[in-house]
């Protein structure tokens, strides 16, 4: 049987300049994890499929924006009118 995972773990140490990133294969993180390193191979450290050290300046956590329904509404017409406007 084979098992899948969804477990993902950020880890940095207090002083180091590098964060342990631990995301699954298949994931958007590991995707975007692995372009990364493609893009800037002096700074990600690829040590497998799904472990990656990163520079810990990196790590963000964003909480969601707070919208009033009525702002959905406005950015919502925004969106479209703009996909309406590529077309």
């Amino acid at each position: 049987m084979q098992w899948t995972t969804n477990e993902f773990c950020i880890e940095w140490v207090k002083g180091d300049s590098t964060a342990t990133v631990t995301a699954p294969e298949g994931s958007a993180l590991n995707t975007r994890l692995t372009r990364l390193a493609e893009e800037y191979p002096d700074e990600v450290d690829v040590r497998n499929s799904e472990l990656f050290h990163i520079p810990w300046k990196w790590v963000k956590i964003n909480p969601p924006m707070k919208l009033s329904e009525e702002e959905k509404k406005r950015r919502t017409e925004l969106l479209k009118r703009s996909r309406n406007s590529e077309n």
